[in-house]
């Protein structure tokens, strides 16, 4: 397959035996660890690692993990980064819902090359960073706070009540002071290909939260595998939190989360009358933690749901793109434009019925 934002797929010789028999064997393998019981499962558990990364990808839906050819592979699929430019860096953010959340991601990636062998090898390194800015935080404790001088009593008993409108500005307003809550990961990803037709990578992610009494630290791996029978086809198995993520808090509690396994198909292909290049891409993620999809399957007390993703790229003399995808739950669109060694993309995600829209915009450079 050749992208606009990569280099051809080299198609290397190789047993085709051995990448099938790899291919089956990391499948089975994510099941069997997707299959932790659903009771001991925290659901949202370092929820904004499923956030998603990249203006490209996020502009086609999320549907990427077939995709995946450049720094963001760090993300969405490790296998993909024998398939990156080398060396390469992205960066881009993004404020969540308006302004409510900023989120941040850079990564690099570059290929390894190999004396006298015909396999690719490619490298990633990405940070994650998602955090709420200048919260104010009341310095009375809710049992202190008065009646008509530092909230209105909607209940009329006199009392702070959880839920109860309070007031910040003004004379009486309460005092405050500011504070913030971020939530960060690093990724560090390698990435192999066996054969002419798979490649097979791997994520190791440190995960730090903090919140403003207490904080969290983890640990957890990804796995990822691309299967492409021709240089137009490719097929895609990510598995997140393959060996089952924990989060350690200070305060002496722990959070597991679940593995989840992705599913994706992308075709690309030349149109000489459009004078650009086309590529269909769609995505299914299966959850194992009871959390709200599209469509959900029980096995005893574990549940497995499903979302789905597709999108849509048009590049036009392979220097202007334009995307459009299509979640679960919204309609996502998007642009990029290629000069030289210089990307940009943009990305629009309407993505939430009560809250305002999202604007991602990155940045990217290969040498």
């Amino acid at each position: 397959m050749k992208s606009p934002a990569g280099p051809v797929r080299s198609r290397r010789t190789g047993a085709c035996r051995r990448c099938l028999l790899a291919l089956l064997l990391t499948a089975t393998v994510a099941l069997l660890l997707a299959s932790a019981p659903a009771h001991a499962i925290d659901k949202y558990a370092a929820e904004f690692l499923n956030i998603g990364v990249g203006a490209r990808a996020l502009g086609m839906g999320g549907a990427f993990t077939a995709l995946a050819d450049d720094p963001t592979a760090v993300y969405w699929n490790p296998a993909g980064l024998v398939f990156a430019r080398g060396p390469q860096i992205w960066a881009e953010h993004a404020e969540q819902f308006g302004d409510l959340v900023n989120h941040d991601f850079i990564a690099f990636s570059r290929s390894l090359e190999q004396a006298n062998s015909d396999e690719l090898q490619g490298l990633g390194l990405g940070l994650i960073r998602s955090a709420v800015d200048e919260i104010r935080i009341s310095t009375i404790p809710p049992d202190e706070l008065v009646a008509g001088q530092h909230f209105v009593d909607e209940n009329g008993d006199d009392k702070w009540n959880p839920g109860e409108r309070l007031i910040f500005d003004g004379i009486d307003a309460i005092p405050y002071e500011i504070d913030s809550v971020s939530e960060m990961a690093f990724l560090l990803s390698y990435a192999r290909s066996l054969g002419r037709t798979l490649a097979l990578g791997g994520t190791v992610k440190i995960i730090r939260q903090s919140l403003t009494d207490n904080s969290s630290f983890g640990i957890g791996a990804d796995l990822g595998a691309i299967y492409m029978p021709s240089n137009s086809l490719s097929a895609s198995l990510r598995v997140a939190n393959a060996t089952t993520t924990f989060l350690s808090w200070d305060s002496g509690n722990r959070e597991v989360v679940a593995p989840s396994v992705t599913l994706g198909l992308q075709y690309t292909r030349a149109f000489e009358p459009l004078r650009g290049v086309v590529t269909v891409a769609g995505d299914m993620d299966m959850s194992f933690d009871n959390r709200k999809t599209a469509s959900a399957v029980s096995y005893g007390e574990t549940v497995l749901g499903s979302d789905f993703h597709a999108g849509l790229e048009y590049w036009y003399e392979r220097v202007v793109a334009l995307r459009l995808g299509a979640t679960t739950n919204a309609l996502t669109g998007g642009a990029g434009f290629r000069y030289q060694s210089f990307g940009i993309d943009y990305a629009f995600l309407g993505d939430h019925p009560d809250l305002d829209s999202t604007h991602r915009i990155g940045g990217s450079y290969s040498w």
